[in-house]
C-alpha cells in the first residue's frame, strides 16, 4: 500500500544577532544541509554582484545559513558552469532585489517574499558574518499547501480460502481518501469466477468505502486474481481454492496377523486415506482383548494425506482372535483376525531306515515322514553326511500345526559292503540311522498291477488271481498281506529262486453294498496291487403309502391324490402302475428307478353315482398292491358365524369369554376338532361332529397376568376357515403376596438418576409395584396419603413391563415423616387405577442419596445377561444431550440391525436387543454419539 503525504512549506526568516538563520522545514521530509542541497520547487530570482559586478541570470538555489562560533555564511549552489568559474574564495558577493518564491505542488496559491534595492547584503565568501545588518527586515513567512487526494486500500490481499464446488464465498475491503480534495475510481475484476459489488466511489477527505467481493467457482484448482482498484490506488490481489469433499480411503478391510506363540507381539497397521477434498478427521477405536492402539489414532487429513494407524496384538492363550477396529468419519471397520498356538513339535516317522541288500549300482528308495504335532510352525531341512545316501528332491521343510512332509531318502552304492550313515533332521528333530547292504538281489515281477473283482452281490465270492516271479538272483522272500476286510489272499508266502514263479488267489465278499477299494502288499521289493470290486443290492420297492382315501366328494367332482415309489435297494427297479377301476385313472404310471430315486404317481377319482367305490392299483415289479377307497355323496360344508373374535382391552388377571357357532351348511358330516396356538386362550366344546344342517357353540376362554397385545389365530379344522383372535391387556395393578401384608417401603430422598426408582426395596418380597399402560396416553403415577395430600411420583410414557420412577425428581423426605397409611393411584389414556381399599401401613425408611445420582460419564455398559437367549438388554449414559447411535454388527463388520438412531437426553436410557432370527454367534454393539464411540461384545446361543 502506497502512502503519499504532503506537509507545509515552512519559510522562516530568524532575526538573531541582527540576521541569524535562514530555514526550509517540510514536516515529513528530513532535509540535509551543505553543497548542492536543492529544493525543486522553491526558487529565488536575484541579481548577484561578484566583485562589484553584477551578473545576470536566474540563481536557483537554497539560501542556507549554518550556524558557528563566530557565525558564518556560506552560499550554497546549485550553480550553472558560469557561476562556477567566477566565484572564488574571498570574492565578494552582493545580492539585492532578492525575491523567493514558494509554489505549491498543485500550482496555487503562491507567496513572495521581495527585499528592495535598499536592503543590499554583501559577504566575502569564507569570511565572517557581519553582525550588523539591519533588524527591520521581515522575521518569517509561511505558505500552506491543500493536500491532493490520497488513496489507502485496508487490504493488499483477499484469501478466500477453500470452498467446495459451487459455494459461494464473499469478502470485503474499504478504500479510503487520507489526502485531500475528491478521490474517485471503480474496482474492476479481471477474472470469471469473481465479481465485484458496490466497486464505484467518490470520497471526500476522510471518507471510506467498504467493497464486496464475491468468489463462486464449479471447477476445482487455485484461482489467483488481482483487482484494479481505480485511480492511484494500489491492486488488491485474489486468491481461492476449490477443493472436493472428503473421501475416505482404508488401505484394507482385512489384516491377519497369522499365527503366533504364546506371548508373542504381533504389530499390525493399515492407512487411512483422504481421496478427496477437505479435511477428513476421525478417530479409531477397539474394544477386544489382546489388542492395544501403539500410536495416535486421531486423524486430520487434507486432500490426498494419508495416516498409518498402528496396533499390536499380544495373548497367552492359544485361540483364535478377531478384532473389528472402526475407523470412525465413515470410513467403516477393519477386521483383524490372529491365531495363537503352541510351540512347534517335531516327530519324526522312524528313528532308523534299513534300504535292506542292493545290487551294485542299483537304487533302493525309502520313505521319511517329519509331522509336527505341536502348534505354529516347525521348519528345517534334511541333510547327509554320507556321499552314498541323498535327499531326493526338496529337503526343506514349513510345517503348520498338525502338518506333515514325506521325504524320499535314495541309497546307490557300486562297492559290496555294509553302509550306516546318520540322518540330521534339522531344527529341534531326532536324527535318523540310515543302512544299507550292497549285493546282488532278487527282482521281483508281479504280474498285474491292479485286480478288479466286477459287480457281485452281497455275501457272493469273487476270485482273481496273479503271480509273483523272482527275475533277479539270490531268494525273493516275502508274504502277499491284505489290509481290507472284503478281500482274502490264498497261498501268500512266498520264497522264489531265480527264475520261480508263485501264484496267489485273492477273493472278494461282502454282505454290504457298496464301492470296495484295498491296496495289496505283495511284500518284499514286489509292487502294490490296486484292488477294486462293487457290491450291488437287489432292488427294493418302497411305496410312501399303504393306501389311498379320496375321502368323500360330490357327483362328478374329480378328487386327485398322489404317493411315491422308492428304490430302497440297488440296481435298476422297472414297472408300470396301473388300474383296473373305471372311476380311477393313473398319470406318470411308468418308473425306471436306481438306488434311492423315487417317482411321484397321480391318481384321479371322480364318480357321478353316488355310492362306495374301492379298488386296488398294481404297483409293479415287486410293489405291494394299493388299496383305494372313495365316497360319492353331498360333502359337508363348513359356515362360521364370525371371521374373528375380539376381547377388547383388559385389566391384567382379567378372564373374559366370547363364543361363536359352527354349521354344516353342506351334507354328509362335518367332524374336527379345534386346537388354540396361544397359551392365553383356552377352548371349549371345541371337538365336533355334524349333520347336515346342524350346528354347535364354541366357547373362547381369555386370560394374561402379563400386559401387552396377544394376536392368535384359532384353527377350525376339516377345512373350515381360521379364526382371529385379539385381544389387549392393559393393565395397572399392584401385585402383592396377601393384601394386609404390605411390608417397608424405603423410600429415596432424592429420585434424579436413581436406578431404583420410587420402591427400592420390599423387604418381605411379598408386595411389588409393577405398571404397564396400553392406553396410548401419559402414565401418570401418584401416592395418594390418608389427609388427602397428594404426590405425583413420576410422569411419563411406558411400555410392557415393570416400570421404575427413574427420573421423577420428587423429594419424598419433605412430604412424609413419619409413619402413614399410602395408596397408589395410576393414570392414562385408558383411565384411572389406584389401590383402593388395600390400606397398608407402610414403614417408610427414608434413605440417603447423592444430590444428582445422574451419570456423569459417556459409557456403554455391559451387556445383561450375556450370553443370551432371547434377549439382551443394553445401558447407556449420556452426561449431556446427543445423537445417538446404536448397531449391531457381525465378526465380519456388516451390520446386522440399528437398534437406535436419534436425538437422546442427559441421562440413562435402556435398551432391549431381541435377535430372532439371526444365527448364533459373536457380535458387536456399537454405540455412536459425538461424544465418542463404545463396543461392547455380546453372544447370542440358540
Amino acid at each position: 500500500m502506497r502512502i503519499m503525504r504532503i506537509g507545509l512549506f515552512v519559510l522562516t526568516l530568524v532575526a538573531a544577532r541582527a540576521f541569524a538563520n535562514l530555514q526550509l522545514n517540510f514536516p515529513s521530509t528530513k532535509l540535509g544541509s551543505g553543497p548542492n542541497n536543492v529544493v525543486g520547487n522553491i526558487s529565488s530570482d536575484a541579481v548577484v554582484m561578484i566583485d562589484g559586478v553584477d551578473q545576470p541570470g536566474r540563481l536557483a538555489a537554497n539560501v542556507l545559513f549554518e550556524g558557528g562560533s563566530p557565525l558564518a555564511v556560506s552560499l550554497v549552489w546549485a550553480y550553472d558552469q558560469l557561476y562556477e568559474d567566477i566565484i572564488a574564495e574571498g570574492a565578494f558577493v552582493s545580492l539585492r532585489d532578492l525575491k523567493v518564491y514558494l509554489t505549491c505542488p498543485e500550482g496555487s496559491p503562491q507567496l513572495t517574499y521581495s527585499r528592495g534595492a535598499n536592503n543590499q547584503y554583501a559577504y566575502n565568501i569564507g569570511t565572517p558574518f557581519p553582525t550588523n545588518l539591519p533588524s527591520s527586515m521581515p522575521v518569517f513567512a509561511t505558505l500552506e499547501c491543500p493536500l491532493p487526494p490520497l488513496c489507502e486500500v485496508s487490504e493488499s490481499s483477499l484469501d478466500f480460502g477453500t470452498a467446495a464446488p459451487g459455494t459461494p464465498l464473499e469478502l470485503t475491503f474499504s478504500i479510503s481518501n487520507i489526502g485531500g480534495g475528491t478521490l474517485e475510481g471503480e474496482v474492476t475484476e479481471a477474472c470469471d469466477a469473481y465479481s465485484v459489488t458496490n466497486g464505484v466511489y467518490s470520497l471526500s477527505a476522510g471518507q471510506s468505502q467498504t467493497v464486496s467481493v464475491t468468489f463462486q467457482s464449479a471447477s476445482t484448482g487455485s484461482f489467483p486474481c488481482t483487482l484494479a482498484t481505480g485511480g492511484d490506488c494500489d491492486g488488491v490481489t485474489l486468491a481461492a481454492e476449490v477443493e472436493l469433499a472428503p473421501i475416505c480411503q482404508l488401505s484394507t478391510a482385512a489384516i491377519d496377523l497369522g499365527l503366533l506363540l504364546p506371548d508373542e507381539i504381533a504389530n499390525g497397521a493399515f492407512t487411512i486415506t483422504n481421496l478427496g477434498g477437505g479435511t477428513l478427521s476421525g478417530t479409531a477405536s477397539m474394544d477386544c482383548p489382546g489388542f492395544a492402539f501403539t500410536d495416535l489414532v486421531a486423524y486430520s487429513l487434507g486432500a490426498g494425506q494419508s495416516q498409518t494407524i498402528s496396533f499390536d496384538f499380544l495373548s497367552a492363550t492359544p485361540g483364535q482372535y478377531t478384532c473389528a477396529i472402526d475407523a470412525s468419519s465413515s470410513c467403516g471397520h477393519v477386521q483383524v483376525l490372529a491365531e495363537v498356538q503352541p510351540a512347534p513339535q517335531c516327530q519324526v516317522s522312524a528313528s532308523a531306515l534299513d534300504f535292506g541288500t542292493v545290487q551294485p549300482d542299483s537304487p533302493a528308495e525309502q520313505t521319511l515322514t517329519i509331522t509336527n504335532s505341536g502348534g505354529h510352525t516347525l521348519s528345517g531341512a534334511l541333510s547327509e553326511s554320507c556321499p552314498d545316501f541323498q535327499v531326493v528332491g526338496g529337503s526343506s521343510y514349513n510345517l503348520d500345526a498338525g502338518q506333515s512332509q514325506n521325504f524320499v531318502l535314495r541309497f546307490q552304492a557300486t562297492a559290496t559292503d555294509e553302509y550306516t550313515c546318520l540322518l540330521d533332521t534339522g531344527g529341534d528333530c531326532e536324527d535318523v540311522t540310515l543302512t544299507a547292504v550292497v549285493d546282488p538281489l532278487p527282482a521281483c515281477d508281479v504280474s498285474v498291477a491292479a485286480l478288479d473283482f466286477g459287480t457281485v452281490l452281497p455275501n457272493i465270492v469273487a476270485t482273481r488271481t496273479f503271480t509273483i516271479t523272482n527275475l533277479g538272483g539270490g531268494t525273493l522272500a516275502g508274504a502277499v498281506l491284505e489290509s481290507c476286510a472284503a478281500f482274502a489272499v490264498s497261498n501268500g508266502a512266498y520264497s522264489l529262486a531265480a527264475g520261480q514263479s508263485q501264484t496267489v488267489t485273492v477273493n472278494f465278499q461282502s454282505s454290504g453294498a457298496g464301492d470296495y477299494t484295498c491296496t495289496l502288499d505283495t511284500g518284499g521289493s514286489c509292487s502294490d496291487i490296486e484292488m477294486q470290486g462293487v457290491v450291488e443290492l437287489s432292488p427294493a420297492c418302497q411305496l410312501s403309502v399303504g393306501s389311498l382315501d379320496f375321502g368323500t366328494a360330490a357327483p362328478g367332482t374329480p378328487v386327485t391324490r398322489t404317493f411315491s415309489i422308492t428304490n430302497t435297494g440297488g440296481g435298476l427297479m422297472e414297472g408300470v402302475v396301473t388300474e383296473d377301476c373305471a372311476t380311477y385313472s393313473v398319470a406318470n404310471g411308468s418308473y425306471s428307478l436306481t438306488t434311492g430315486q423315487s417317482h411321484v404317481v397321480t391318481v384321479t377319482f371322480q364318480s357321478a353315482d353316488e355310492g362306495s367305490f374301492p379298488c386296488q392299483l398294481e404297483t409293479g415289479s415287486d410293489c405291494a398292491a394299493l388299496p383305494l377307497t372313495a365316497l360319492v355323496d353331498n360333502p359337508p360344508v363348513c359356515q362360521l358365524s364370525t371371521t374373528g373374535l375380539d376381547f377388547g382391552t383388559l385389566l391384567a388377571g382379567s378372564t373374559v369369554e366370547r363364543s361363536f357357532s359352527i354349521t354344516n351348511v353342506g351334507g354328509g358330516v362335518l367332524a374336527g376338532a379345534m386346537a388354540e396356538t396361544c397359551p392365553a386362550y383356552s377352548v371349549a366344546n371345541g371337538t365336533y361332529a355334524l349333520g347336515a344342517g346342524e350346528s354347535q357353540t364354541v366357547t373362547v376362554t381369555f386370560h394374561s397376568e402379563v400386559p401387552g397385545s396377544f394376536p392368535c389365530v384359532l384353527d377350525t379344522d376339516s377345512g373350515c376357515p381360521d379364526l382371529g383372535l385379539t385381544a389387549v391387556v392393559a393393565s395397572l395393578q399392584l401385585f402383592t403376596g396377601e393384601q394386609s401384608a404390605c411390608g417397608t417401603v424405603d423410600v429415596l430422598g432424592h429420585l434424579p438418576g436413581s436406578e431404583t426408582g420410587f420402591v427400592q426395596d420390599w423387604e418381605n418380597g411379598e408386595i411389588g409395584l409393577a405398571l404397564s399402560s396400553m392406553g396410548g396416553g401419559t402414565l401418570t403415577v401418584s401416592v395418594l396419603v390418608d389427609d388427602g395430600t397428594s404426590v405425583t411420583v413420576w410422569s411419563g410414557t411406558v411400555g410392557s413391563g415393570i416400570w421404575e420412577a427413574a427420573e421423577s425428581g420428587v423429594d419424598l423426605a419433605d412430604w412424609f415423616t413419619e409413619d402413614v397409611t399410602l395408596y397408589l393411584e395410576v393414570s392414562d389414556g385408558a383411565g384411572t387405577w389406584n389401590s383402593g381399599g388395600v390400606e397398608c401401613l407402610w414403614d417408610l425408611n427414608f434413605l440417603a442419596v447423592e444430590e444428582d445420582a445422574r451419570p456423569l460419564a459417556f459409557l456403554l455398559h455391559e451387556a445383561a445377561p450375556n450370553p443370551f437367549n432371547p434377549a439382551t438388554h443394553l445401558v447407556l449414559d449420556l452426561p449431556e444431550p446427543d445423537h445417538a447411535r446404536v448397531l449391531v454388527r457381525d465378526l465380519q463388520g456388516r451390520q446386522v440391525v440399528v437398534l437406535l438412531d436419534g436425538e437422546l437426553s442427559a441421562g440413562r436410557h435402556n435398551l432391549t436387543w431381541q435377535p430372532g432370527q439371526v444365527a448364533s454367534g459373536t457380535y458387536f454393539v456399537t454405540l455412536e454419539c459425538r461424544q465418542g464411540v463404545q463396543v461392547r461384545k455380546v453372544l447370542f446361543l440358540k
